[in-house]
């Protein structure tokens, strides 16, 4: 019943500002593609935030924060918005020998659950050449290699619904041993799969951190392309 809701609905929103869009239908494991991006005219709609008449800080951690926001909407309605704000992070897909795919296994404490992901960390220095070398230590220390190669694939943002969070994608290639020591409190194992295998580990329920299955998933289609 809710695919069925959030079908009629994105239809509905098609219609209604003229824009394709593509329909993921998570049970199944199908995508099908709504209009066409070709002739698609972009539409820049005012950014909410915009909207906010006042922000308040909730929570401060050594992370996260958490600010309320006041907003009037273009109705005149005042409406509030919870926002955990998050630093900018980088993650680092490592291509192996023979397109396999190095990902880590760690614990996640809010799943509760060991789940697969791939080596990643906050970026301090947001420029290309700070989120290169981030992106460096990160793999050195988590699986122990260095990139020979870094291929700059993807920039989004991480549940912007609820989160503010910058996340910076990269392909490390040419990979050699060269351990970083890790950091204090980690505990991961480092397991290598051939590309099917890890895009088969993606449809198992809780089994994958959903970015790492966003990047198996680019990163496959990629190679599909080049094929």
């Amino acid at each position: 019943m809710h695919d069925i809701w959030t079908r009629h609905t994105l239809l509905h929103q098609k219609s209604e500002v003229g824009r394709p869009f593509v329909h993921i239908h998570t049970r199944l494991h199908t995508v099908k593609h709504y209009g066409s991006l070709t002739g698609c005219k972009v539409v820049h709609e005012t950014a909410k935030r915009t909207y906010a008449i006042s922000k308040e800080t909730v929570y401060q951690g050594d992370v996260l924060t958490v600010n309320k926001y006041q907003m009037r909407m273009p109705n005149g309605k005042e409406i509030e918005r919870d926002i955990v704000e998050h630093p900018e992070s980088v993650l680092v897909l490592p291509v192996g020998q023979k397109g396999t795919v190095l990902l880590v296994e760690e614990y996640d404490l809010g799943a509760e659950n060991w789940q697969l992901t791939i080596p990643g960390g906050k970026v301090t220095d947001p420029t290309l050449d700070g989120i290169r070398k981030q992106a460096e230590i990160e793999l050195r220390e988590e699986i122990g290699y260095r990139p020979g190669r870094l291929e700059k694939f993807l920039d989004f943002y991480s549940h912007p619904g609820y989160i503010g969070h910058k996340v910076h994608l990269l392909v490390a290639h040419d990979l050699e041993w060269d351990p970083l020591e890790m950091e204090d409190g980690e505990e991961i194992r480092v397991c290598t799969f051939t590309l099917d295998e890890a895009l088969a580990a993606t449809r198992e329920d809780y089994r994958c951190d959903p970015e790492v299955a966003l990047a198996l998933w680019l990163y496959a289609g990629m190679k599909l392309k080049l094929s």
